[in-house]
């Protein structure tokens, strides 16, 4: 394959990948879903199904100075 036919092939895969990388990058800030911003301004991760909640407690946080035993009265 002659040289020029190669470097005809590379050069149009670097233009198509700067090309979908710059179209996802106007889309993202126009605020349009793209590639760029799947979970993005536009609620990408919203179509996504909630994951189930898990059956363990719920973690709470409690001050340092609540941690301090008290002297119990009689």
């Amino acid at each position: 394959m002659a040289i020029w036919i190669q470097n005809l092939i590379v050069l149009a895969a670097v233009i198509g990948c700067v090309a979908f990388i710059a179209r996802g990058a106007v889309r993202s800030l126009q605020g349009r879903k793209s590639k760029l911003n799947a979970c993005g301004s536009c609620g990408g991760c919203a179509t996504q199904p909630a994951a189930p909640k898990s059956a363990t407690p719920r973690t709470a946080f409690i001050p340092a100075d609540l941690l301090i035993r008290r002297s119990q009265k009689r």
